[in-house]
């Protein structure tokens, strides 16, 4: 795979551009960084942009969903999209902190940080999803009145402002799923940006919010036809439908999301050896599983992590993965709720992604192989790690210091699953259990029990296979939300006055709220 910086050559064309007079953080509180300003206030003084600078645009904006302090905080909790994801796993209940000891994220696992709208967890998901918005504003922008209604033949432009709309799309479906208490098309939500120069909106309604998304990802999924991307940072026509079908099903509209996501039955997933680690396999170069590479077939948007992008302490890895120098391996251990492990069945190959309590581990430390408990190097709290689902191809401690495992943002088994969800809220029971009786072969043995499921037995099935399927992946809220659930909080947490509690999805505790700089430096906000 051709691999490629991203953000060198915008860096480059940037330090070219005329400044703004107002670039302080706080003039246009929703806006884009002094950059983004820059990369607008050129667009509007030079209507049409060559090609060049279209490209570096894009490559600015795709770099900004891996780049650590891409939230505006430069903080170790700001990496983009995976900061979201590893934010939304911690409130689901399903993957969450054994050990603590530098305190990141400790107050979102705690459930108070949300309920005050001047932490900085806010702000950053806040400021990270508007940052897209706008620089694909300056994208779509150049398109004028006519954006929405180019003709076929104009093959080139649909194909460049179907991906800008397709990330605008996606980010305000991210905004909408963490800055809402639930799905209320009556309710108010936050500002919706459609064009560079707008500043300080008032909130829009849930109802105008969804409906931008439905355009912005229904215009894309058309535009992108026929579009073959040559990396696959680059969103295509499959990562605008997904993120389509993911918008109809938060709002109910299941034989909507039905519909996108049979396109993508039959489509390669992955398969059991993508994901559970090969005991068999030389741990000095596993060549199998991991979720460590965009190259495994199911992957439909990603990034092709190298070591010149300097991605290090910072990152998902290092939040995640004790073979990662990072926070994960010095205190701070992630692990699956034991409360969702237990509910594995026993012939579910998935358990072994995890190591459980009195089992062991294969890994490297000091340049020597051992098989071990992992208490062994970390202590007590060190159980159901998720070290053999997530790991470098080199399983030593500590070995990754610069990161060059990839980072996946969306697989093609979320659409399988979803569509089984859709197939089961519609009351189609025989055929979403077919899919999911499918999909599920090879993870578990002996499927016959969904047979006698039916109504909500099947739904709360499909349910736990996609807690499961994905944990760690930031999809497990995200369901919770769909399904109206209440996460019921395992045993192994850090913070033990959680342990068996109930939060139900809607709880003001879940969800983000407006952040506090938003509300003092936009005066029209709640006009």
């Amino acid at each position: 795979m051709k691999r490629i910086i991203f953000s060198l050559s915008l860096i480059a064309l940037l330090a070219t551009l005329p400044a703004c007079k107002k670039d302080h953080l706080e003039i246009d509180p929703t806006g884009s960084t002094v950059s983004d300003k820059k990369i607008n206030k050129y667009i509007e003084d030079n209507p049409t942009v060559g090609l060049e600078m279209q490209n570096a645009i894009f490559r600015g904006l795709y770099s900004w969903i891996y780049t650590p302090g891409a939230g505006g905080t430069n903080g170790n909790m700001d990496f983009g999209q995976k900061s979201t994801d590893y934010a939304i796993d911690l409130l689901s209940g399903d993957f969450v902190y054994v050990q603590n000891d530098y305190g990141w994220w400790g107050e979102v696992q705690q459930y108070t940080a949300l309920t005050n709208n001047a932490s900085t967890y806010h702000y950053t998901h806040w400021r990270f999803y508007y940052r897209l918005i706008f620089t694909a504003n300056g994208i779509i922008s150049q398109y004028g009145e006519d954006a929405l209604k180019l003709p076929a033949d104009k093959v080139e432009e649909r194909h460049a402002l179907g991906q800008a709309l397709a990330i605008r799309g996606y980010a305000y479906y991210y905004l909408s799923q963490l800055f809402t208490k639930e799905y209320d098309p009556a309710a108010k939500a936050f500002p919706v940006y459609t064009k560079i120069g707008e500043v300080n909106k008032s909130v829009a309604t849930q109802q105008e919010v969804y409906a931008q998304i439905l355009s912005d990802l229904g215009t894309a999924v058309d535009y992108l036809n026929g579009f073959k991307r040559t990396q696959i940072y680059e969103v295509d026509q499959n990562v605008a439908k997904a993120y389509l079908a993911y918008t109809h099903a938060a709002m109910g509209n299941y034989a909507e999301a039905e519909k996108l996501t049979n396109d993508f039955i039959g489509m390669p997933h992955f398969q059991p050896k993508d994901i559970v680690y090969n005991t068999a396999e030389d741990p000095f170069e596993v060549k199998n599983g991991g979720f460590n590479t965009v190259a495994t077939p199911g992957v439909l948007w990603g990034t092709d992590l190298i070591s010149d992008m300097g991605i290090d302490l910072y990152s998902w890895y290092g939040m995640v993965d004790v073979f990662t120098y990072s926070y994960a391996s010095a205190g701070d251990m992630k692990a699956v709720s034991d409360r969702l492990y237990n509910s594995m069945r026993e012939d579910d190959i998935r358990r072994g992604q995890f190591n459980a309590p009195g089992t062991k581990t294969v890994f490297i430390y000091n340049n020597k192989v051992y098989n071990l408990p992992l208490s062994a190097l970390f202590g007590e709290n060190a159980e159901y790690l998720p070290v053999n689902k997530f790991y470098p191809p080199k399983r030593s401690i500590q070995g990754q210091r610069v990161i060059e495992t990839d980072y996946i943002y969306l697989r093609t088994d979320e659409m399988y699953l979803l569509n089984a969800e859709a197939k089961a809220m519609q009351g189609k029971d025989n055929e979403a259990k077919t899919i999911l009786k499918n999909y599920l072969n090879g993870r578990i043995g002996d499927l016959s029990y969904i047979d006698g499921l039916s109504g909500q037995s099947l739904k709360d099935e499909i349910y736990l296979q996609t807690r499961i399927e994905f944990v760690g992946e930031g999809r497990s809220y995200l369901a919770l939300r769909r399904f109206k659930k209440t996460a019921v909080l395992g045993s192994n947490r850090f913070d033990a006055v959680n342990r068996g509690i109930e939060i139900p999805y809607n709880d003001e505790r879940m969800y983000f709220k407006i952040p506090n700089n938003e509300e003092v430096n936009n005066p029209n906000l709640y006009k």
